[in-house]
């Protein structure tokens, strides 16, 4: 409904480039996992990256078709012709000159913002909007992960500190700005951060943890021959499938058909 309000307005509602080398799908496949979420909340979710849902169930198809609505719409998106062939961090230019005015994207992208010289206040963030009301507090997004090779009870004070809301005090409250990363700690005091973009964001990301609706990206958790890199460099079937779509070279079903047959045999 906003797009269409964006349009009857003249205005362009998205920036869609998604260029990012061999991982050209990835941006493509954050749609995706979003609109699941959201749609058919966690337990489905986890199904599907489980492969006890397919590719091929209609609740999947129907993120992928809502995908392609987004895009290929009639003034939807900013030179949709060059969707997979501009780099994705140069979607803050067109942002930036109201050529275009939303684009769904990571909190990392608030260094692509700030690298490109533009001011990070000029910009505003606002939660997916969830396919089902139901799951209005749902939330997709990557993480870092500690990892202690030693059991010395040095490396665990470290590794405690590290996991605590302290370790957010020490480290993103003094920056002032933002780091494009948040700290998935429900204590933490989000007055902290140094901006109200990155603010915004640790809202979502508490809120979803606080309801048991956060869940990790949905391809980083499949079979890499599937949702990251199959072999040599060689994309996988995930992402390869989201660029041919987007470039009108395989259909959907057929997409569908060869990202489960590409999934591994137990």
């Amino acid at each position: 409904a906003l797009s269409d309000q964006m349009v009857a307005n003249g205005q362009t509602p998205w920036c869609h480039w998604m260029f990012s080398g061999g991982a050209t799908g990835w941006l493509g496949t954050d749609w995706i996992e979003d609109l699941l979420l959201s749609a058919e909340g966690p337990a489905v979710y986890d199904a599907w990256v489980a492969h006890d849902v397919v590719f091929q169930d209609p609740r999947v198809e129907q993120a992928f078709t809502q995908f392609m609505f987004m895009v290929n719409t009639d003034g939807y998106t900013f030179l949709r012709d060059f969707v997979t062939g501009i780099f994705f961090g140069f979607n803050a230019y067109p942002l930036a000159d109201e050529e275009c005015l939303m684009h769904r994207q990571a909190s990392f992208f608030a260094s692509f913002i700030t690298g490109e010289g533009f001011d990070v206040a000029d910009f505003d963030t606002f939660g997916f909007p969830p396919v089902d009301p139901a799951h209005d507090d749902a939330v997709m997004g990557g993480g870092d992960y500690v990892a202690a090779l030693d059991q010395s009870n040095d490396v665990k004070r470290v590794v405690q500190f590290l996991t605590s809301a302290q370790f957010g005090r020490s480290v993103i409250a003094p920056q002032g700005a933002d780091l494009g990363w948040i700290l998935p700690h429900a204590r933490f005091n989000l007055v902290s951060y140094g901006s109200e973009l990155s603010r915004s964001w640790a809202e979502l990301a508490k809120a979803a943890i606080l309801a048991d609706q956060f869940r990790f990206d949905g391809s980083d958790l499949m079979p890499p021959v599937v949702g990251s890199w199959a072999d040599e460099g060689v994309p996988g079937a995930f992402w390869t499938g989201i660029v041919d779509l987007l470039d009108g070279i395989r259909t959907l079903p057929e997409v569908l058909a060869d990202i489960d047959a590409a999934w591994p045999t137990p």
